[in-house]
């Protein structure tokens, strides 16, 4: 048995406080671990060094260490109880916890889909699966007001990335995203080549992304525009077609 009722670490990512017990069985058994800690001042985009990576699928770890980019990791706090034989603990045979605090952190979340940047948020990793909710940030030059994302089960064959958001600014970013996000740019990039509109809205969208390749699961989108004011302009030609337009456009 291996015990320390607190170890400081100071590095270069953050600095921690540290309980834990470790029980290494002689017949050759999983090892037992009660680990607490508690974590301040660091790197939102080291995140990945301490969560248990070496029991974590690896698909969940090669996200968050693409995903994740720069920021600062305010403070946070984590928990292990149980047997790592049994991580991630799906029925309950243990406990994985680990809650962090974030500011200005980039999220690449899909290949090709457009970066949110300067997020505040805050994850929480429980058992199998991670939320991080969003509170502010920047997508093109829209503001996010409100974002969720959801992996039930990080483990999953594939792991799938729910997200749900609130962006409001520019109408033209949302031509723009429309135009730019591979699983939409079929539908739309034809359409939207000569348009460009002016004014401002909000989008509301609901993503489902899968975090590999799997030819069963695809990247599903739904959400809305709500316009107040816009007008819509088709170059060449036929210039502004309309004015003071409000609506709502569904995808």
């Amino acid at each position: 048995r291996l015990s320390s009722r607190n170890i400081d670490i100071k590095n270069e990512d953050l600095d921690a406080s540290i309980k834990l017990k470790l029980d290494i069985p002689i017949n050759g058994s999983s090892p037992f671990l009660s680990l607490a800690a508690s974590f301040k001042d660091g790197h939102g985009s080291n995140i990945s060094r301490y969560v248990p990576y070496k029991i974590m699928p690896k698909i969940a770890i090669d996200w968050i260490d693409r995903s994740l980019k720069g920021g600062e990791l305010l403070s946070g706090n984590t928990v292990f109880h149980g047997r790592f034989a049994d991580f991630p603990f799906k029925k309950r045979e243990g406990k994985f916890e680990l809650y962090a605090d974030t500011r200005n952190v980039t999220i690449d979340y899909a290949p090709q889909w457009p970066s949110l940047k300067k997020i505040n948020m805050e994850l929480e990793f429980l058992n199998q699966g991670l939320t991080v909710t969003g509170h502010s940030g920047k997508i093109l030059t829209s503001d996010i007001f409100a974002v969720e994302a959801r992996i039930k089960d990080l483990a999953g064959h594939p792991a799938i990335a729910n997200i749900i958001g609130k962006i409001k600014g520019p109408t033209q970013d949302k031509l723009d995203f429309l135009r730019i996000v591979p699983e939409l740019k079929k539908n739309f990039e034809d359409s939207l080549t000569e348009v460009s509109m002016n004014g401002q809205s909000l989008l509301q969208l609901d993503l489902s992304i899968p975090l590999s390749k799997n030819p069963r699961y695809e990247t599903k989108t739904k959400g809305n525009i709500t316009l107040v004011d816009n007008s819509i302009n088709i170059r060449g030609a036929l210039g502004q077609i309309w004015s003071n337009l409000d609506g709502r456009i569904y995808f």
